[in-house]
């Protein structure tokens, strides 16, 4: 039994306990390597943990209250098709999961994540966000 893995971008340990590999981590083909299932002690040795689990900015944006939503609408209307009728509406929006670098206080964090959330994540004409730091 074989399994894909990414030297340097897959923590072993990982792999073992789920069996899978990071959907992005798939397209770097030119980096794939098989390894047989217990592989190889010194690509093992290598190997590092890619993210910062640490501290995590969950960020949350919808349309304001007062602008209409045709596609929660719509979903809402598919599942009444669907004898759900104890939905009476839908709201549709985005979902992100920022990973903060290392040393950076709370207070530095919510700062920062504010500012890419209003700046970059939505349009602040028709959109608003909510935040939540994991640390």
């Amino acid at each position: 039994m074989f399994r894909f893995v990414l030297p340097g971008n897959v923590h072993p340990e990982w792999v073992a306990a789920t069996g899978f590999i990071l959907p992005a981590a798939a397209t770097l083909r030119k980096n794939l390597r098989i390894v047989g299932m217990f592989g190889d002690a010194q690509t093992i040795a290598r190997w590092r943990v890619p993210y910062n689990f640490t501290m995590r900015a969950h960020v949350y944006v919808t349309l304001k209250t007062t602008v209409l939503d045709a596609q929660g609408q719509t979903i809402a209307n598919a599942l009444r098709r669907l004898h759900h009728p104890q939905v009476e509406s839908v709201r549709q929006g985005k979902y992100f999961v920022l990973t903060l670098a290392d040393g950076l206080s709370a207070e530095a964090a919510e700062t920062e994540v504010k500012r890419i959330a209003s700046e970059v994540l939505t349009n602040p004409v028709i959109e608003d966000f909510t935040y939540k730091l994991d640390a």
